[in-house]
């Protein structure tokens, strides 16, 4: 069974990416990604969510999370570019379904606190942005800063 744990105050887990002035669905071809992508692409800022979630968990919880990748939806304000909602998901079999929700909790306020991507002419068009991807976490770093793009 697959478990999404977001934030009972989040609007957006459970609504569809459409334009504000027209109600239609944002669903971009694989021709039309690029031109209608919805934020700037910012390789330090995308680092800095790898990073997040890397570090919200022990080198030891990694060790039980073998290739299972956690998948984490950021929700971010078409305006502002900053997440205003994060989920994640997971199966009730999965290693991620035994970690303390406080864990889950400290990632989306960090998301919410130390993110925001630039929002494209596309993007400030629709009525939120989302980003989602899957990731095994690594666990927590010895350096308590993100590494910058050239490395």
């Amino acid at each position: 069974m697959l478990i999404t744990l977001y934030n009972k105050e989040n609007k957006w887990t459970y609504e569809d990416m459409i334009y504000k002035s027209t109600g239609k669905y944002y669903a971009p071809s694989i021709y039309e990604e690029k031109k209608l992508n919805p934020i700037i692409d910012d390789e330090y800022m995308t680092r800095k969510v790898l990073f997040i979630i890397d570090n919200a968990f022990t080198k030891d919880m990694t060790k039980q999370f073998g290739e299972n990748e956690l998948h984490t939806t950021m929700y971010l304000d078409p305006n502002t570019g900053k997440v205003v909602e994060v989920n994640f998901q997971f199966t009730t079999f999965s290693p991620y379904a035994q970690i303390p929700l406080s864990v889950y909790r400290n990632i989306e306020v960090q998301l919410k606190e130390k993110i925001s991507y630039a929002p494209t002419k596309v993007g400030k068009q629709l009525n939120y942005i989302m980003l989602s991807w899957g990731q095994t976490p690594k666990g927590a770093s010895e350096f308590s800063v993100v590494p910058s793009p050239s490395n």
